[in-house]
């Protein structure tokens, strides 16, 4: 059922929309504004040269232009911070190439995810090494799976991941609630770890497969999650949704983003995003568009700088903020 909220939050997408198609955009914010929150099929003819515009593009190229033979780029998650490179590890790079509207039947794509399937299965291993622990081979195939079901959510190679934590997750939520024993059991079992410290269930990659988990244990993992954000341990305490900054344009506003995107993804989270949602729908300028404004420095190395060459300028801050959050609208409507 479509509630006035909802419909509000449409309109505002829209409107937005619009004012982004009027102020002259390039091919590749042009392709994903039009395919990804117009919904315009990316098989018509001027969707077509928008995405050979893209696949000749310098943003494209600056990304293609690291990539190895192995299909690969210089480290896989880790960012060598004594290099400066356009894009410093595989995690970065996919979610760029994915953000400028490629998918696996682009060379570039196709082959990073050949390298990501590749080191899902064992049969690579990061060029800056891992972790020495019993939990880092299960979590190695997590962060691979979860940037492989960016790719493709549905990817043969996940089938068995998606299912041995599914069934994880159901028996450690069973009763409604987070039980640390039922866990720790489960994977003791079924991976082999011993000591008290668990590897966190991937919730979000097991909702990247619409309708693989219950509509009940959506809720159930929202509840945990929601709670445990809270409590300052899933994100920094300064991107908690229960203390919002007064303005949208703040130093710290995309920690809060980064929040809502780890949540919007289950279904029926207006449960606890719509005041979130509507502290975004009102942070938007009277240029029809949204602004970060300059941003402190992610602890955690994360930049959301996915597609502008320089967040310095304005308007380049500005288109990216604006598509960021419009995609988070589309889910958020999507999803309730």
């Amino acid at each position: 059922m479509i509630t006035p909220f909802l419909r509000n939050a449409e309109a505002c997408v829209t409107a937005a929309a619009e004012t982004l198609a009027g102020i002259g955009l390039s091919a590749e914010y042009e392709y994903r504004l039009r395919r990804d929150i117009l919904d315009e099929a990316p098989d018509f003819p001027h969707m077509l040269r928008l995405k050979r515009q893209v696949l000749s593009g310098a943003m494209l190229a600056e990304v293609t232009a690291e990539q190895l033979p192995n299909g690969g780029w210089a480290r896989f998650g880790t960012e060598d911070l004594t290099v400066k490179k356009k894009a410093p590890t595989t995690s970065f790079a996919v979610r760029r190439l994915l953000w400028l509207g490629l998918t696996r039947q682009d060379e570039p794509l196709l082959q990073a995810l050949d390298y990501l399937v590749d080191m899902f299965e064992g049969r690579r291993k990061p060029p800056e090494g891992g972790e020495v622990n019993e939990r880092w081979p299960e979590v190695l195939r997590i962060r691979a799976g979860n940037l492989i079901a960016m790719i493709d959510a549905y990817e043969p190679c996940l089938d068995d991941l998606m299912e041995r934590w599914r069934f994880i997750a159901e028996n450690t939520f069973h009763d409604g609630v987070y039980d640390y024993a039922v866990c720790k059991d489960l994977q003791s079992t079924l991976l082999n770890i011993q000591g008290r410290r668990l590897i966190p269930i991937p919730l979000q990659l097991l909702v990247r497969r619409r309708g693989f988990l219950t509509e009940r244990m959506e809720r159930i993992v929202l509840d945990y999650c929601w709670q445990r954000h809270l409590e300052g341990f899933l994100w920094w305490s300064d991107g908690k949704l229960d203390a919002l900054p007064e303005n949208f344009h703040n130093p710290k506003t995309s920690r809060h983003m980064n929040t809502m995107e780890s949540m919007v993804c289950f279904r029926n989270s207006s449960v606890y995003l719509q005041p979130s949602i509507e502290w975004l729908l009102g942070g938007r300028e009277e240029d029809g568009l949204w602004d970060y404004g300059p941003q402190a420095a992610d602890p955690f190395g994360y930049t959301r700088k996915l597609a502008a060459p320089d967040w310095r300028k304005p308007i380049s801050r500005k288109l990216d903020c604006t598509m960021e959050v419009l995609a988070l609208l589309k889910e958020y409507i999507r999803n309730n």
